[in-house]
C-alpha cells in the first residue's frame, strides 16, 4: 500500500523508534509492523509500566496498517491484580470476529472496579427489557474517595447565585473536573463499546506519565453501553447472519431489524420529549454527576470526525460553549495527526443547530458535549473500502481541506482494530487537555450559568408564563405535559400566588398585546442557570435563511406549538420583582409534579352524582383516544356531529355511566366531563363513537416511525395488532381489522415498502432461541426477507375496496399515491421543509378528522413527500398546508411561478414543484392562534421552497369502494414529539366509521373558505 506519511511516522516505521507524543516524550524500541515487515520486536516495557507482549501482537497483527496505529494504543500494560481485556473475555479488543453482548461488557467493568480502587461502577437505571445501565468512575484513589465532594463542588458551580466569583474560582482551582464518556448509543456502531474496556483498563492500570496526569486530574466517567437492548440484539445478529459475509456492500442488513423496543437511531434525538428509559437515566445521571464535559462515541464518517459542526449553531448556547468546541476539536486533530494517523478532521459534518441530541444534555446545561464518528464496519470484519461515495459539506472526504489538512486514501483496508486505536487515540489526547486545563473548563461552566443569570436581567423576554388559572386557554393535559417536560430539563419553574382576582399586567413581547398574569399560572423567570435553554425549548426557532449548510436534523421545536400550550413572553423587566421567599411571597417554587396535578386537578369539571349523561369537548386532545378505549362495554359513546350550543363538533357525549364511575376515567386525563341535563342533541346530530380493530403496519427494513407510531399508540392505550408482509400476504384483512395504520417510512420509496429486505439473503430468521435470547422481541419472523410483494398490495386493496380505511402517514402514503391505491393522487418531493412548524388551513368543516382543530393551525413537517389532487377532485383535501386559497387559483399560481408544462397523460394533475429554491419563508411566528392574511407558511423553523408546499394537500381522503384512504403529508407521529397533531390520527381511529360517504364539490368546497380576518374556531 502506497501512502505519503508524516516524517515522524516514517522514521517511526523505519527506525523502530516511537518518540512522538504530545505534550511527553516516551522512546521505545517498539516497530510498527507493515505491509511485507517481519515479525515486530515487541518491547517487554513502556516507562514504568510492563507490557503484555502477547497482547500487543495482537495489536499489530489486527491493525492493517502503520497509518492506524499510534504509540499511545500500539500497547497494553500488565497488571498483577487487574485483568486485561483478554485475560477476562478470552480475546483481545479488536480482534476479527469477536463482539462482546452487553451483560458481559458491564461485568468486565464491575471486574475493574472488584480489582482495582481506581474504579467504581454506578447503576444507571434499567432498559426497556430490563438490563441494567451502568457508569464507571475512573480515577486516581485520592479523587475517587472525594467524588461526593467533587459532586457537591459542581452542584455549587451550576448555580452562581449561591457561588460568587471568588468561590468559583477556588473551586475550580481545586476540583478535578468530571468528562463523562458513552458508547454504544446506535448499536449497529459495534466499535465504541469494545473499545472503553481496553481504555478503562489502561487508564486505571498504566502509570505512563500521560496516563497518570489524566488519572490524578480527572475523574473519567464511562458508559460503554447506552442501548443495551440494541447491543444485545446487534450482536445476536452478527453471530446469527454475518459471520460469513466477504463483502460489506453485498450483504445481509448490517444491523437487526429491532435496536430499543421503540428506536432505532433515533434514541438520539429524544433528549427533548424524553420519552424512553435511556433518555431519562442519562439525564437523571448528567445531573447527579454534573459533568463538565461529555463525549458520545458514534461510527460511521471516514476516518475519524470530531465533532463542531459547520453551524449554523443553535442561537441560545452560550458563546462559551461554541468556543470550546473549537478549542478541543482543534487539540484532538492535531494531536492524532502529529501520533501519525490519517484522516483525523473536524467541522464539515452535522450543524450544531437542533437541541435534542443526547450530547446537547450537556450544552443545554451549560458543560460541554461533543462527539466523535470514527469510521466502522459494523461488525469486527475486516473489509476493503472504497472512500469515493463520501461527501459532506459539499467536499469529497478525500479531498484536502482546511479542516482536514490530511484526507484519508479513496481506498483502504479497514479493521475493528483500526477503528478502536483512532478513538482510543483521541479520546486520551481530550482526556489530556482535559487534565491540563481542568480549572479553565470548571470556571467557564460557572460563566456561562452566570452569564445566563445577567442575560435574564437585562434581555428580553424576562420570563414566560403558561396560563393555567380556571380559564386559561390551553388544555390542562397538554399544559401538564409542557410542566412536566421543563421539569425534566430542569427549568426552575414558579406557581404565581397572591395577586389577588385582577392580577398584574405586564408589558408583552415586541408587537404583542400586555400580559395578564394570575394566581395559579406558572411563571418561568429567565434570571435562572439554564435561562437559555428555557429560552430555547419556549421560544420559535428562526432557522437562518443564509445557512450555507443543509439541516442535519429538525430546525424547529418550541414546545408550545409542539404541545399546543399557551406560553406568552413577558419583556417587562418588573416581573423579576416578583417575590418568591418568605411569608406572603407571590411565587411558589415547583419541585414536582404533584402539586401541579392537585392545582390542574382541581381546576377540573369532574364527574360526580347520579347523572348519567356527560359531555367532554373536543379541544384536539389525543387522551379522547385513551378515555374511549377504557370506558367499559356499558357506556354508550356518542360524538357532535357539528357544533352544539357552543361546543364544537367532534365532543364527546357519554351515557350510561355514574358521574363517580366516570370521573375514574376522565380524571387522571385532566379532562373536564360536563353534565346534561334536560336538553340534549338529536339522533342527527351526533354519530356513534365506536372503537375499531386496528392493524399497524411495520416492514422489516425500516422500523424506526413505526416504533414511534407504536409507543404513542402504546401511551394512550389504543388497543392494536402489530402486523407484518405475511400477514397481509394472508389475505383475510377485512375479517380481522377495521383500520390499518401504516406509519412513516423514512426515506423509502414505492418499491422499497413493497418488496422489502433484498430475498436473495433469505432465509433470515428474528425468532428467539437458545442461541439467540434476544430476537423476536417486539415481533418475530421465520425470515424477514421479501416485502409484501404485489400480492399484499393486492391484499390491501381488496381490504380497502370491501370497506377498510387505511391510514398513510408521512412518506407511507407512496404505497397508495404510487400503487395505486389512491386512485387520481400522485406523490412529488418538494423539499424545503425540514423539521418545521407549518400553517395549515382546515377546508373541510364537515370532516372528523380535523375535529378538534382550529381553522387556521399548525402542524409539524419534516422533508416528506406530498400528495397531487386533480383539481377536481380537491374536495377530498381536508386540510391544506398554508392559508392562500386554492379553489380555482392553482393553475395560475403554477404558471406564475414558471412550472414547466406537464406532459400530456399528467395534464389534469397539479403541477409539480419548483425546480429551484426559493427565497426562504420569514420565520418570525404569530401567536398560536392568531389567524390572519398575515400569518407565515413557516411559524418556527424555515421554508426554503414555499410555493412548493403553498396550498397543497396536508391531508386527504380518498374513498376507494366502500372504504377509504387516508393520506397524511406530513408524519403526525413524529418522535413522539409533536403531540399538537396527534388527535389528527385519533380522529382517524375513533371516527373511523363516520367519515362522509363523498367528497363536495368545487362550489361546496367555495362556501367553506375560511375568512381569515374572522378569527380562528374551533367550531
Amino acid at each position: 500500500m502506497s501512502r505519503s506519511l508524516p516524517l515522524a511516522t516514517s522514521l517511526v516505521a523505519a527506525f523502530g523508534l516511537a518518540c512522538i507524543t504530545a505534550g511527553s516524550l516516551s522512546c521505545s524500541s517498539l516497530a510498527v509492523a507493515g505491509e511485507g515487515s517481519a515479525e515486530p520486536q515487541l518491547p517487554t516495557r513502556r516507562g514504568k509500566d510492563k507490557l503484555d507482549v502477547d497482547y500487543a501482537r495482537d495489536i499489530h497483527a489486527n491493525t492493517t496498517d502503520p497509518t492506524y496505529l499510534s504509540e499511545w494504543v500500539d500497547h497494553l500494560p500488565v497488571s498483577r491484580r487487574v485483568s486485561s481485556p483478554k485475560q477476562a473475555l478470552g480475546y483481545s479488543i479488536g480482534t476479527p470476529g469477536e463482539l462482546t453482548q452487553p451483560e458481559t461488557i458491564n461485568a468486565y467493568f464491575r471486574t475493574l472496579a472488584d480489582e482495582s480502587p481506581r474504579v467504581q461502577v454506578f447503576s444507571m437505571g434499567r432498559s426497556h427489557g430490563g438490563r441494567e445501565m451502568i457508569v464507571a468512575a475512573i480515577g486516581s484513589k485520592k479523587n475517587l474517595a472525594k467524588l461526593d465532594e467533587i459532586k457537591a463542588a459542581n452542584r455549587e458551580l451550576a448555580d452562581p447565585r449561591v457561588t460568587d466569583e471568588q468561590r468559583a474560582r477556588a473551586l475550580a482551582r481545586d476540583t478535578p473536573p468530571i468528562y463523562w464518556m458513552t458508547a454504544g448509543l446506535h448499536s449497529p456502531e459495534t466499535g465504541p463499546p469494545e473499545m472503553v474496556m481496553e481504555l478503562a483498563y489502561r487508564l486505571a492500570v498504566s502509570e505512563q506519565d500521560h496516563i497518570k496526569e489524566i488519572r490524578d486530574n480527572v475523574v473519567v466517567l464511562i458508559t460503554p453501553v447506552l442501548e443495551m437492548d440494541g447491543r444485545a440484539r446487534m450482536v445476536d445478529w452478527y453471530y446469527r447472519h454475518l459471520t460469513g459475509v466477504t463483502e460489506r456492500r453485498d450483504s445481509p442488513p448490517h444491523m437487526a431489524p429491532y435496536w430499543g423496543d421503540y428506536t432505532a437511531h433515533d434514541n438520539n434525538r429524544d433528549g427533548l420529549q424524553q420519552s424512553q428509559p435511556l433518555t431519562r437515566n442519562y439525564t437523571d445521571t448528567f445531573h447527579e454527576f454534573l459533568p463538565v464535559l461529555t463525549l458520545d462515541l458514534h461510527e460511521s464518517v471516514p476516518l475519524l470526525y470530531v465533532s463542531t459542526g459547520t453551524g449554523p449553531y443553535n442561537e441560545t448556547i452560550d458563546p462559551i460553549t461554541v468556543t470550546e468546541w473549537q478549542w478541543i476539536a482543534s487539540y484532538e486533530v492535531s494531536t492524532a495527526t502529529k501520533l501519525g494517523l490519517q484522516g483525523v478532521w473536524t467541522w464539515g459534518f452535522y450543524t450544531g443547530w437542533y437541541p435534542g441530541y443526547i450530547l446537547w444534555v450537556s450544552n443545554n446545561h451549560n458543560a460541554t458535549g461533543r462527539f466523535y464518528e470514527t469510521f466502522g464496519n459494523s461488525s469486527p470484519k475486516t473489509f476493503e473500502r472504497e472512500l469515493d461515495d463520501y461527501s459532506y459539506a459539499g467536499a469529497r472526504i478525500n479531498s484536502r481541506q482546511w479542516y482536514r489538512a490530511w484526507p484519508p486514501d479513496q481506498t483502504l483496508t479497514w479493521s475493528l482494530r483500526n477503528n478502536t486505536n483512532y478513538m482510543q487515540t483521541a479520546v486520551l489526547s481530550s482526556l489530556q487537555l482535559a487534565a491540563r486545563h481542568g480549572e479553565e473548563l470548571l470556571f467557564n461552566f460557572w460563566q456561562k450559568g452566570s452569564n445566563s443569570l445577567e442575560a435574564g436581567e437585562t434581555e428580553r423576554p424576562h420570563a414566560f408564563v403558561i396560563p393555567a388559572h380556571a380559564d386559561a386557554a390551553s388544555e390542562a393535559g397538554a399544559t401538564r405535559r409542557l410542566l412536566e417536560l421543563l421539569l425534566l430539563h430542569r427549568i426552575e419553574l414558579h406557581q404565581v400566588q397572591g395577586l389577588g382576582e385582577a392580577g398584574q399586567t405586564f408589558r408583552a413581547a415586541k408587537g404583542g398585546e400586555p400580559v395578564t398574569v394570575h394566581d395559579g399560572d406558572y411563571l418561568v423567570r429567565m434570571d435562572q442557570p439554564y435561562r437559555n435553554y428555557a429560552k430555547t425549548l419556549l421560544q420559535a426557532q428562526p432557522f437562518p435563511a443564509s445557512a450555507k449548510t443543509t439541516p442535519y436534523d429538525d430546525v424547529a421545536w418550541s414546545l408550545d406549538l409542539m404541545l399546543d400550550v399557551e406560553v406568552l413572553a413577558i419583556d417587562d423587566p418588573a416581573v423579576l420583582a416578583l417575590d418568591g421567599a418568605g411569608e406572603g411571597s407571590q411565587l411558589s417554587p415547583v419541585a414536582d409534579l404533584a402539586a401541579v396535578d392537585d392545582h390542574l386537578g382541581a381546576q377540573a369539571a369532574t364527574p360526580s352524582g347520579p347523572g348519567t349523561r356527560w359531555l367532554i369537548e373536543h379541544r384536539g386532545q389525543a387522551s379522547l383516544a385513551t378515555l374511549r378505549w377504557a370506558l367499559p362495554e356499558s357506556a354508550k359513546v356518542r360524538a357532535l356531529s357539528e357544533a352544539w350550543q357552543g361546543h364544537p363538533a367532534g365532543s364527546l357525549i357519554v351515557e350510561g355511566l355514574a358521574g363517580d364511575e366516570l370521573a375514574r376515567h376522565t380524571a387522571p386525563l385532566l379532562l373536564d366531563a360536563l353534565a346534561l341535563e334536560g336538553e340534549a342533541p338529536g339522533e342527527a346530530a351526533t354519530v356513534e363513537v365506536n372503537r375499531p380493530r386496528v392493524a399497524l403496519f411495520h416492514t422489516w427494513r425500516y422500523t424506526q416511525d413505526s416504533g414511534w407510531a407504536r409507543y404513542t399508540l402504546e401511551q394512550l392505550g389504543v388497543e392494536f395488532t402489530l402486523i407484518d408482509k405475511d400477514d397481509l400476504r394472508a389475505g383475510g384483512l377485512a375479517d380481522r381489522f377495521d383500520l390499518i395504520l401504516v406509519p412513516s417510512q423514512g426515506g423509502m420509496r414505492f418499491a422499497d415498502i413493497v418488496h422489502g429486505v433484498d430475498t436473495k439473503w433469505g432465509p433470515l430468521a428474528y425468532t428467539t432461541t437458545p442461541e439467540f435470547p434476544s430476537h423476536g422481541v417486539v415481533d418475530s419472523s421465520p425470515d424477514i426477507t421479501g416485502g409484501m410483494g404485489f400480492a399484499g398490495l393486492g391484499e390491501l386493496e381488496a381490504f380497502v375496496r370491501s370497506g377498510g380505511t387505511l391510514v398513510c402517514l408521512g412518506s407511507a402514503g407512496v404505497l397508495a399515491a404510487d400503487g395505486g391505491l389512491a386512485p387520481g393522487v400522485r406523490s412529488l418531493d418538494p423539499g424545503g421543509t425540514p423539521g418545521s412548524h407549518l400553517t395549515t388551513k382546515r377546508l373541510r368543516p364537515d370532516h372528523p378528522l380535523a375535529w378538534g382543530y382550529e381553522a387556521v393551525d399548525w402542524v409539524f413537517r419534516g422533508n416528506l413527500p406530498v400528495y397531487a389532487v386533480r383539481d377536481w377532485d380537491w374536495g377530498r383535501t381536508v386540510v391544506q398546508f398554508g392559508t392562500k386559497t386554492h379553489v380555482d387559483a392553482q393553475r395560475e399560481a403554477d404558471r406564475k411561478a414558471d412550472i414547466p408544462a406537464e406532459p400530456e397523460a399528467l395534464a389534469e394533475l397539479e403541477g409539480d414543484a419548483p425546480a429551484e429554491p426559493e427565497a426562504a419563508e420569514p420565520t418570525e411566528p404569530p401567536s398560536p392562534s392568531t389567524a390572519s392574511a398575515k400569518v407565515p407558511l413557516a411559524r418556527s423553523g424555515i421554508v426554503t421552497k414555499p410555493k412548493a408546499i403553498e396550498r397543497r394537500a396536508a391531508l386527504l381522503d380518498v374513498p376507494v369502494g366502500d372504504g377509504r384512504v387516508l393520506l397524511f403529508a406530513w408524519n403526525p407521529l413524529h418522535r413522539h414529539q409533536n403531540e399538537h397533531d396527534f388527535a389528527y390520527v385519533t380522529n382517524a381511529l375513533l371516527f373511523f366509521d363516520d367519515m362522509p360517504d363523498r367528497a363536495p364539490s368545487r362550489d361546496q368546497m367555495r362556501t367553506w373558505e375560511v375568512p381569515l380576518d374572522a378569527g380562528d374556531s374551533r367550531n
